[in-house]
């Protein structure tokens, strides 16, 4: 039977070739299980890891093993099922020649079939099933041809073997094993796949995130990628799913999130990764490696650590450019340059698939498109549009012919579709598409269009133009363009946030609330809208805006401008309202200069006034106690509650004008109780034991501090200080007040002025039984009283005085004069809280200047400006003087009652005073300890008080030399006479010419508190017996220490008349 095939099993293998013929057929009619567009890795049939190892004789025997399929899922021997029975083993004669199979044998390592008696046509191959050999192939096994020797003649094994796969020798490269799902029993074998890398975009515009695609273009036969990579050493891997690509197709690969793409044409599969890492476009490279592991291609670019060579199997890897050599830490290669990528635009194989493994391969995308995704890297498909401004002014009903200027690419021919579409339904554009005809390599060229706006401002006053130009067989690829046409005019939207109550947003307020509104006008346009009036308001539901508003505001938006962002709040009243109302605010548009728009200048909301109404007690607090004054770390109120019930003090307001304050939330007030708001730590000492104290400066526990509700409270002005509840329910009240009286009001019409209470402790009167008044007057309340006098007054000081000055006194030595001041006429100057407390004597200088030179010190205040001395002006009041020829000085005190007054001049006892006289005060001549300030800044060697008259009476000082004329003509019968305690002999000298004229002499010192400039020598009681003292009572006058002291340092002595 030479040149024939042995027949066994009913056929011959000529027989059996032509079946497995038909059944490649069919196979190749059944449609693979491709997942194209929209595939997430991840997902379908996947390609599991395996190994293919051959072993053979050297050189290549003439027969081999050519494919095996270990585990069918299709029908292979024709009996309509697909089992494991299908499983064939495939040899194949490469010799040219009949070549019998005599002596050769199959084994898999279990079964052994023996080939004797079979003859094999010249380069034939022979399918044997698993029906005729027996062998039953698993999932990790191997196939072995022996010869009649058991030598080794070809063999190969395999593991991970899984359904379908079918592994066979390549028929365009037999020395390489590949895997398939496509079997081919008794047929020529698939050739190798030969996929490129064809387009990458590895810069796209803007971040790379989720932008980067590379482009697959299948340079053979059709072929499924499934279980293909594409990836670098870099962290970039796509393992590719079940796609099949037909030969001359393309794939396009999304790297990352999100999952769009770049247009393309719509039969393009498009794989879309979740690959987090990018390329780098520094540079760097891919590879794709078949299921096999075999390089299908590879690609590098740029110059950096990240350029690697390529790892697969093959020669597909080669790449005639330049990669990095970790080992000397450089790029090396002998080829060109590696391509560099340039951001928008892609890198492209041009022409389009051509491949010589080197960077020559590669050029850049379009220079407007930036690629060719899925259509051929050689074409040019650019369009450019050229149209005019961005911006075009019109006027209604205006129309405008534009000219557009369009530019294809180089090498681009066919039809051209140019479409004008007006954004704006009321703007026009004629006409609105184009068929173009361009030729390869045409010269740019123009098309006309008319747009027309519309006749009515408030219609539309602005319109976007969009141009959109692209080719008929490209209709995926859009190039656009666009322009504004515009009526120039104004508009400003009113933008309202609310209603809001105490911050949080509400359709119903208590009565006594404030309805809070804010928002924000915002002004777009191209001129400028001038002026217009904000109006918030509030209506009667019933009547709406056709009636008065029962609560309005108004603000005034001046100078709008385009760019006008101008942000406003509203607070509404609510007190004595109750109902439904619509609240409402509004532009007004009459007022704007060409408005487009005045649709959004209104703004409305319904909203419900629900009456209030105190808590049980609340009506019946009382405020029972008062301290205001300008120190605000004194100030204290007493809140008294005179039911037997205890009383939720929770939102409860202490107030005056605007500002309030607010218990807070869980406080209470037991019955016949009292809680203290204190402003500072000097109010707090005021606190009984069991009283609770609420503190205004944050002071304290959290639950024990007050709530600032509007504004901060401050006692210091004086006003009508109110109890109320959170909505403005009146509770109680006092009016604490400074009654500026000037001088000139008459007595019996001061009565009507309400008492002043400022500084001074102020609490209500209680009755027998001890209940408090509370009748809403004056009269519920009872004040503390202060006293001061002025104790010196320097009117007319000369030219070489120390300037005009007053000296106020208090009692005692640590008395508090802060607060007082001095009236006279229209003047007033007040000594300020700031000035150091404890003084008992205050010094005023008119002349702050000539003190200090006379004094070598300053005054204490001053009315006028100083740099060294505190004023004592008050604001919007002129500040005190004091005229030669007379006047009037009235003290008061911090509540401006009248304390002390003091008058001079030709209508008054004292008459005109010469200059230098300084005028002092005492209390009574026959007791020296209530003599008050004598003495002072001014050095005085003495004062005069007349014997006959009140105790108030002032009295005349002179400088040094002592007047001995003025002195004796001003004395009465009995006068007495004080001088300060100086070391000068003219005043023992004097003193001795009184006693040469009749005069009896008595001598009183007194030890001064404070020294003085030490020009002088203070006389003290230990120094009797020295200096002038000693010529004084060497002539016979006694000198006696004082033990009532005169208040300041000094001595005294009596002149009788000796008639």
């Amino acid at each position: 039977m030479s040149g024939k095939s042995k027949p066994y099993a009913g056929g011959n293998a000529v027989i059996e070739r032509w079946a497995s013929l038909a059944i490649l057929v069919l196979l190749m009619l059944t449609p693979f299980p491709d997942e194209m567009r929209g595939y997430r890795y991840g997902s379908g049939c996947q390609w599991s890891h395996f190994e293919v190892r051959q072993e053979r004789g050297e050189p290549l025997p003439s027969v081999i093993v050519n494919e095996a399929y270990p585990d069918p899922d299709m029908d292979i021997d024709g009996n309509g099922i697909a089992d494991q029975e299908d499983e064939f083993v495939e040899l194949r004669n490469l010799y040219p020649g009949p070549l019998s199979l005599d002596g050769m044998s199959l084994t898999d390592g279990t079964s052994t079939f023996i080939l004797d008696g079979i003859i094999m046509d010249g380069d034939s191959i022979l399918m044997l099933n698993r029906s005729q050999t027996g062998l039953k192939l698993g999932r990790d096994d191997s196939v072995t041809l022996l010869n009649g020797s058991g030598g080794v003649l070809d063999s190969f094994s395999y593991s991970g073997a899984f359904k379908g796969v079918s592994y066979q020798r390549s028929s365009t490269d037999i020395e390489r094993w590949m895997t398939t799902k496509v079997p081919t029993p008794g047929t020529v074998n698939l050739p190798s796949p030969q996929m490129l890398i064809n387009e990458v975009m590895v810069d796209p515009e803007g971040a790379n995130g989720g932008k980067q695609w590379v482009e697959l273009l299948n340079h053979g036969h059709g072929w499924n990628l499934q279980g293909f990579t594409l990836g670098n050493h870099e962290g970039v891997r796509v393992e590719l799913p079940s796609v099949h690509v037909n030969a001359g197709g393309r794939v396009l690969i999304h790297l990352g999130p999100p999952r769009t793409c770049c247009p393309h044409p719509p039969d393009i599969p498009v794989i879309f990764s979740d690959q987090s890492d990018p390329l780098y476009t520094s540079g760097d490279d891919l590879e794709l490696l078949d299921r096999d592991g075999y390089s299908m291609d590879y690609l590098a670019w740029g110059n950096s650590s990240h350029v690697d060579r390529a790892t697969g199997k093959g020669d597909g890897g080669s790449w005639d450019g330049r990669t990095f050599d970790h080992a000397n830490g450089s790029m090396v290669g002998s080829g060109g340059d590696n391509p560099v990528p340039v951001t928008g635009r892609s890198l492209s194989r041009c022409p389009d698939g051509g491949d010589t493994d080197s960077p020559a391969d590669w050029s850049y995308g379009p220079l407007l498109s930036g690629g060719t995704p899925g259509f051929n890297n050689s074409l040019d498909p650019d369009i450019r549009i050229i149209t005019g401004p961005e911006r075009i002014p019109m006027n209604e009903s205006e129309s405008r012919t534009l000219r557009i200027g369009l530019e294809p690419g180089t090498n681009m021919s066919g039809n051209m579709i140019l479409l004008v579409e007006p954004l704006n339904g009321s703007w026009s554009a004629s006409p609105e598409m184009f068929n173009i005809s361009v030729g390869n390599g045409s010269a740019p060229f123009t098309e006309s269009v008319t747009i027309r706006a519309p006749g009515d401002l408030g219609i539309s006053h602005t319109c976007d133009f969009r141009i959109r130009a692209f080719w008929d067989d490209l209709p995926f690829l859009e190039f656009e363009s666009s322009f504004n046409a515009y009526i120039p005019s104004f508009n400003a939207e009113l933008i309202v946030d609310g209603p809001f109550l105490d911050g949080f947003e509400s359709s119903r307020f208590p009565e006594g609330s404030f309805i809070e509104l804010k928002g924000q006008v915002k002004c777009s346009g191209e001129i400028s809208g001038g002026s217009t009036m904000l109006h918030a308001a509030l209506y009667n539901a019933v009547e709406g805006p056709a009636g008065l508003p029962v609560e309005e505001q108004w603000l005034e938006l001046e100078d709008l401008k385009p760019t006008s962002r101008r942000s406003f709040s509203f607070m509404l009243d609510t007190l004595d309202l109750e109902g439904n109302f619509s609240l409402e605010v509004s532009l007004d548009p009459g007022d704007l200069i060409k408005e487009y728009n005045s649709s959004d200048n209104d703004w409305k909301r319904m909203v419900e006034i629900l009456p209030t109404h105190p808590g049980e007690g609340v009506s019946s607090l009382l405020i029972t106690e008062v301290l205001w004054n300008e120190t605000r770390d004194g100030c204290f109120a007493r809140i008294m509650n005179p039911t037997s019930l205890e009383v939720d003090l929770s939102g409860i307001r202490l107030g005056m004008g605007d500002d309030s304050i607010e218990f807070p939330d869980g406080a209470s007030l037991s019955p016949d109780g009292s809680a203290l708001v204190v402003w500072g730590e000097e109010g707090a000492e005021h606190a009984s034991p069991e009283e609770p104290v609420f503190r205004v400066d944050n002071a304290g526990p959290v639950s024990m501090r007050m709530k600032n509700t509007a504004g901060s409270l401050d006692l210091s002005r004086g006003d009508d200080l109110f109890l109320s509840t959170r909505f403005r329910d009146g509770i109680d009240s006092v009016t604490l007040k400074r009654c500026m009286l000037p001088p000139h009001v008459p007595e019996d019409e001061r009565a009507s002025f309400p008492e002043a209470t400022h500084g001074t402790v102020i609490r209500r009167r209680t009755n027998g039984e001890g209940t408090p008044l509370d009748t809403d007057s004056n009269l519920d309340w009872a004040v503390e009283a202060d006293t001061a006098v002025i104790s010196r007054v320097l009117v007319d000081p000369g030219p070489s005085g120390p300037g005009e000055f007053v000296s106020i006194r208090s009692p005692g030595t640590s008395g508090d004069l802060r607060g007082f001041g001095l009236v006279r006429g229209a003047g007033m100057v007040v000594i300020p809280w700031s000035i150091e407390g404890g003084k008992n004597e205050i010094t005023i200088s008119m002349d702050p200047g000539a003190y200090r030179d006379r004094e070598g010190a300053d005054p204490d205040l001053s009315v006028i400006d100083d740099d060294r001395v505190r004023s004592c002006r008050v604001e919007g009041m002129a500040p005190i003087n004091l005229p030669n020829n007379g006047g009037e000085l009235v003290l008061v005190d911090r509540g401006n009652r009248e304390v002390d007054r003091l008058s001079w001049g030709r209508e008054h006892d004292l008459g005109p005073l010469p200059k230098g006289v300084v005028l002092g005060r005492v209390m009574s001549l026959n007791d020296l300890g209530g003599w008050k300030a004598v003495g002072d800044a001014a050095l005085p060697l003495g004062l005069v008080m007349s014997d006959e008259g009140d105790a108030g009476n002032c009295t005349l000082s002179f400088k040094d030399p002592l007047m001995l004329d003025e002195l004796t003509g001003n004395v009465r019968r009995k006068a007495t006479i004080v001088l300060p305690a100086l070391t000068s002999e003219r005043i023992a000298a004097s003193i001795m010419d009184i006693r040469e004229k009749g005069y009896q002499v008595d001598l009183f010192i007194h030890e001064p508190p404070w020294g003085r400039d030490i020009s002088y020598q203070v006389a003290t009681p230990n120094e009797h017996e020295t200096g002038w003292m000693r010529e004084l009572t060497d002539s016979g006058i006694d000198v006696l220490c004082s033990e009532h002291g005169f208040g300041y340092w000094g001595c005294g002595f009596i002149l009788t008349d000796h008639s």
